[in-house]
């Protein structure tokens, strides 16, 4: 905004979850086309929704979780992303593939100001309330916040656990590094007993090796 406000300031939970529906089904009807790659099918019914988008984004998906019994009754309050054909029942998306992710934004605080007016005007058909539960989108997508997507921690070969790097040789321990408790470069340096095992003391034996005999005395031949 012109007074230096982010454009979402005056997103309510229902806003993000509209922001997200409207960038995954953007994501998913574009990629199903390009994988495909039919173009007597590029899209799909309402039906195959949940399948694909599991498929696609790895979590479920239910229109129940907006407060609807059916895409028909959802899809309105999307029309600017998303549209459903009315002779083939296919979704179809209005935007194009290389539309810019600041244009979902720019569409949900739209659609978010034509709401309030109209329930400034007495119309409270106008009101959104969608049940909190898990499974609904509550936060905007990664890729709208930074463009970065969220990644899993995993092990990489020559990192730490969870993919952390291994304490440089002569450097000043990282913050934390002591909570992992695991013997090495990312541990060395750091007081005995926290966050490691303290180390085993040297082996000790009861050999002694003979010593040369030496005295007050010398002996000649």
């Amino acid at each position: 905004l012109g007074n230096g406000e982010p454009l979402f300031s005056n997103f309510a939970y229902e806003d993000w979850c509209l922001l997200s529906l409207r960038y995954e089904l953007f994501l998913l009807l574009h990629s199903f086309k390009k994988d495909l790659d039919d173009p007597d099918r590029a899209s799909f019914t309402e039906k195959d929704l949940a399948f694909y988008y599991s498929k696609y984004f790895k979590k479920t998906f239910s229109v129940r979780n907006f407060g609807f019994e059916a895409m028909e009754a959802l899809a309105p309050l999307i029309k600017d992303t998303l549209k459903i054909d009315p002779k083939t029942s296919f979704l179809q998306v209005v935007l194009p593939e290389d539309a810019a992710p600041a244009q979902f934004v720019k569409l949900a605080e739209a659609h978010r100001r034509d709401r309030q007016r109209r329930l400034d005007a007495g119309d409270e058909s106008a009101e959104l309330k969608f049940p909190r539960v898990s499974s609904a989108p509550g936060h905007p997508p990664p890729a709208l916040m930074g463009g970065l997507k969220p990644q899993a921690p995993r092990h990489v070969p020559g990192l730490g656990k969870q993919g952390m790097r291994p304490q440089v040789p002569g450097s000043a321990p990282r913050p934390g590094a002591f909570m992992h408790g695991s013997a090495g470069a990312a541990t060395q340096g750091l007081t005995p007993g926290v966050g490691q095992k303290r180390p085993a003391p040297p082996a000790t034996t009861s050999w002694v090796a003979k010593q040369p005999r030496t005295g007050m005395f010398s002996f000649k031949r």
